[in-house]
């Protein structure tokens, strides 16, 4: 099989990529999910879910890599002052952007896997709700590769943190239409 190298390789990517990636994925998944619950809480339907779902990752795949490129960028500035290196920490930095940004897309296409297959946001709903669940439960978990902690306390952390913010979106969306009553598409 080989050498041994790349499970060492892998474990030394994680673990300098771990912040990252939770972060990432985290922030994808809810963000997401988010709009998910947020159109199904105000009833509205597919086609805005798949419409501003595509647009979270997009744009704040975006956001979350460059704005992890410029913190990483400026946190190295301020620490080795006169000292810091433009191309060097230039590099380092757009390497953890684009981690940041691919584990972001990459999280942040979960939720809306259910829309590509018809159906009305009322029916689809169920299926995003459980993969989004068992993504942040699985990404808290596969972080104790790295941590050494208790993988269900990992999971059952991100996934409940993650459950808090959906619920909010569904609300958030389910008060605005019976504020305005302008929902009811029946979620087609």
């Amino acid at each position: 099989m080989g050498d041994g190298k790349r499970p060492a390789a892998c474990a030394g990517f994680l673990r300098h990529y771990i912040r990252d990636i939770v972060f990432a994925a985290n922030d994808g998944l809810i963000t997401t999910f988010a709009v998910v619950a947020g159109v199904r809480g105000a009833d509205l339907g597919a086609l805005v879910v798949l419409a501003l779902g595509f647009a979270n990752p997009a744009a704040d795949g975006i956001a979350m890599g460059v704005g992890n490129y410029l913190g990483i960028k400026s946190e190295r500035a301020a620490e080795l002052g006169r000292a810091f290196r433009e191309r060097d920490e230039t590099l380092h930095a757009m390497r953890h952007g684009a981690v940041t940004w691919s584990a972001f897309v990459l999280a942040g296409l979960i939720p809306l896997l259910p829309f590509f297959g018809g159906g009305t946001t009322t029916d689809r709903f169920p299926l995003s709700l459980f993969l989004t669940a068992a993504s942040l439960f699985s990404v808290g978990a596969a972080r104790t590769v790295v941590t050494r902690q208790s993988w269900w306390k990992s999971g059952l952390e991100m996934l409940l943190i993650g459950a808090l913010a959906g619920g909010a979106a569904f609300l958030a969306g389910w008060i605005v239409e019976r504020l305005t009553g302008t929902g009811g598409a029946g979620g087609a």
